[in-house]
């Protein structure tokens, strides 16, 4: 029996336990196959933080913070529109021009790297990672090609190839930087990690698109292409910027722990968000996906769009109070018992930024302003979150509080932007639903 016939199999029997509703049974379809991926990252991190140390981890931050946020480029974030359109072959032209984009910008980041080299290798602690440098264009490409061929997806509603491919990018990483590990490769082992993993799944994707679309591709031309990027040139213009900025607010402040506190901090950061945050931010953005495609489909009527959000925000606080409550209160103890001594301040850090964490599962799985057509409120707030963040931590620096403080004011941040976002988004849901009710 050959692995793809297992996994059909194995697939098939998970699809007769899942529920009947489409919604909840594509949110567990696409979380299941993230909290495989990150249950096994998460199992198998005690070991990782037992053959690498903070400093290894932070330089790891660094380089995953600046890739997060280079990828809001790659692409122009074209590819946020491929699901939309009605008919194929313009979102095949979206693709195409997407994957163009990816291209070009991967190659101007490596001629960037060529000429301002020495630049970069001198800026504070980031620094560090000069040796390993040439790891970000690669990893680049790889993320940038997996991101649009993984929408495409979103479009097709192949939630089980999806889910297949998160697995498969989980186990190739962590395995890799686990066997790397065990050679004492240093921090080569986890950036070389980082990247297989991110590589891991698009032969799959790829494949799939092209069994399906191979007529159509050469339907392919420059006049169509160009027109699709007219079309939905309000992307680049507004979620490109707003999804650079939302970024920016997530992994600057690595980048600040880093050049201010020093890497072991910005380790010990990253481990939180590696533990928590990212399975967090995978299983919601899952639930994101799916959300995007029905309310894609509600934009036309937002009684029931604002239904829909108001039932799943609540059930995604329910699902993380608990956990949430646990980590507060014992993070410290269960940070040191599982990942070892040297690893405590994660558990501290973990402590202070526990409700981060649930207002983050809770706002940035279904709220997505480019639905309802206002990527303004996404780009000013994204832009005021950045703000605020960076004026938490910088606050700490300013007034020469030790890096404990820093991160108190950056939850505060956090906590404060969070709940902006929710009152934004009721604000524009109920501007729509007063401009349905006027016309009838």
């Amino acid at each position: 029996m050959t692995m793809e016939t297992s996994w059909r199999r194995f697939s098939r029997g998970i699809r007769r336990l899942l529920p009947k509703d489409r919604f909840v049974r594509s949110a567990m379809i696409l979380a299941g196959g993230t909290t495989l991926a990150q249950g096994l990252a998460v199992l198998l991190s005690p070991i990782l933080t037992r053959l690498y140390t903070p400093n290894d981890f932070g330089l790891l931050a660094i380089y995953s913070s600046i890739l997060a946020m280079a990828m809001n480029i790659a692409s122009f974030r074209y590819e946020f529109a491929i699901p939309i359109p009605e008919d194929n072959q313009t979102a095949i032209d979206l693709l195409a021009l997407c994957m163009a984009l990816v291209f070009f910008t991967s190659v101007l980041g490596t001629l960037g790297f060529v000429f301002f080299y020495d630049e970069l290798s001198n800026i504070r602690q980031i620094g560090s990672l000069k040796q390993y440098i040439w790891f970000l264009p690669v990893g680049f490409l790889f993320a940038g090609a997996f991101q649009v061929l993984n929408f495409w997806a979103v479009r097709e509603r192949l939630y089980h190839t999806i889910a297949r491919t998160s697995l498969s990018q989980g186990i190739a990483g962590i395995l890799t930087q686990m066997g790397l590990g065990f050679l004492k490769t240093g921090p080569f082992g986890l950036l070389l990690g980082q990247v297989i993993g991110q590589s891991a799944g698009i032969g799959t994707l790829a494949k799939q698109f092209w069994k399906k679309n191979k007529d159509n591709i050469h339907s392919l031309s420059i006049t169509n292409i160009r027109s699709a990027a007219s079309r939905y040139k309000d992307f680049p213009l507004y979620q490109s910027s707003a999804s650079l900025l939302n970024s920016a607010g997530l992994q600057v402040p690595s980048l600040l722990f880093a050049v201010y506190y020093g890497v072991d901090v910005a380790g010990w950061f990253y481990l939180t968000q590696k533990v928590l945050a990212m399975p967090i931010s995978l299983i919601g953005s899952s639930v994101s996906k799916v959300f995007l495609g029905e309310a894609a489909r509600l934009s036309s009527e937002p009684l029931r769009l604002q239904k829909l959000f108001r039932e799943i925000n609540v059930k995604l606080f329910m699902l993380g109070i608990g956990p949430c409550l646990i980590l507060a209160v014992a993070g410290q103890w269960i940070f040191k018992f599982v990942f070892g001594a040297q690893w405590v301040q994660s558990g501290v850090f973990v402590q202070v930024m526990a409700f981060v964490f649930l207002l983050k599962l809770t706002t940035d799985s279904v709220i997505n302003f480019a639905v309802i057509e206002r990527q303004d409120f996404s780009f000013f707030w994204a832009l005021m979150r950045l703000v605020v963040v960076f004026l938490g931590i910088m606050s700490a620096v300013w007034l020469d509080l030790p890096g404990f403080w820093a991160v108190v004011l950056f939850s505060a941040a956090m906590i404060f932007s969070y709940m902006v976002k929710y009152v934004m988004w009721s604000y524009a849901v109920k501007q729509l639903i007063v401009r349905k009710t006027a016309t009838g």
